[in-house]
């Protein structure tokens, strides 16, 4: 075997051992960054369950993760006692689970409503009553009323926001928390979904970014419930 031969398989597997060693330190230096850091225990699932399944078919289990990990996810559940009620959605198995897969009821099948095909669906979360709870069905036409604080000391006010909105669904139900004297109380609140045209979803994109849906109601109209007046409607005279 000739020297410059000799001298190839060494340069290689120098370079081969440098790719190890460097490896080696990144991982290490992996190891050593996540030793420092905080580990928090979540719970998750140890099998997949399908949204609309009781809480129940889920076995739970703890496992720990970093902070940093941990963050990236909103409501993480760290209490298996706190799996309770349906799933919302898909449950996957070793993926932290979080509060907003669980509602405090089982999803209601809906009957079929037509959407117009060119209209826009926009969902908007709303708590009880504001939503009309237990009342609003698929189909039903509703008034949205917004209610507005004006600057300094004036009086609030409220205005209709828009007329003869089209409900496309109603659910599932969700429970979210709300400080009071005595602690946290449990507020259900549920995601409807809207038949809106493209002046109507940019009004509605606008106040809930406002307001975050805390500042809207909800009113049925019946069938001969009368039209709101211009001084009544947001943007009106008077």
């Amino acid at each position: 075997m000739g020297r410059r031969t000799l001298l190839l398989i060494a340069s290689i597997l120098v370079a081969a051992l440098g790719t190890a060693l460097i490896w080696l330190y990144v991982q290490g230096a992996d190891s050593r960054a996540q030793a420092g850091e905080v580990q928090i225990r979540v719970v998750v699932a140890q099998n997949a369950v399908p949204a609309g399944s009781p809480a129940s078919d889920i076995r739970p289990a703890t496992k720990l993760l970093p902070q940093s990990v941990v963050n990236a996810y909103q409501g993480v559940i760290t209490d298996p006692a706190r799996i309770q009620g349906y799933v919302t959605t898909d449950v996957v198995a070793g993926i932290p689970l979080v509060a907003r897969q669980f509602a405090v009821a089982a999803p209601v099948p809906q009957p079929a409503v037509l959407f117009d095909p060119t209209k826009l669906a926009m969902q908007v979360s709303l708590p009880d009553p504001q939503r009309l709870a237990g009342i609003l069905q698929p189909g039903d036409e509703i008034r949205i009323f917004v209610a507005l604080q004006p600057a300094g000391k004036g009086v609030p006010n409220a205005k209709v926001l828009l007329d003869r909105v089209k409900v496309l669904g109603a659910g599932p139900v969700t429970a979210q928390g709300s400080s009071t004297s005595g602690g946290k109380t449990q507020v259900p609140q549920a995601i409807v979904t809207l038949q809106v045209d493209n002046a109507q979803a940019l009004t509605l994109v606008q106040t809930q970014s406002q307001g975050s849906g805390g500042n809207l109601w909800f009113g049925l109209l019946g069938a001969k419930t009368p039209e709101s007046s211009p001084s009544e409607t947001l943007g009106g005279a008077g």
